[in-house]
């Protein structure tokens, strides 16, 4: 599962950028009929594919990421925001 497969590159990054970020991992049952899944799906059309959202410090999308996301294009989003790490 690509979901599965993008939680160690999300530690690696989470033990280097520990103190400036925040990250949370949202496990959704794309096939289950609930009124809260549909709302999700219908937000962020992501399907079963793994969605990785930079989100600044004020709250603004930065940059996001859909599939299976090299390590490389995370630390340079992360980067570009320009945070002591």
């Amino acid at each position: 599962m690509p979901c599965e497969e993008m939680k160690p590159v999300m530690a690696e990054i989470k033990e280097e950028y520990g103190n400036i970020l925040n990250y949370e991992y949202i496990e959704v049952e794309v096939n289950k009929d609930d009124h809260k899944v549909k709302k999700f799906k219908e937000a962020f059309d992501e399907g079963m594919h793994p969605a990785t959202y930079i989100i600044s410090p004020e709250g603004d999308l930065v940059r996001g990421f859909i599939g299976l996301t090299p390590k490389m294009m995370l630390i340079e989003a992360l980067d570009a925001l320009d945070l002591e790490v």
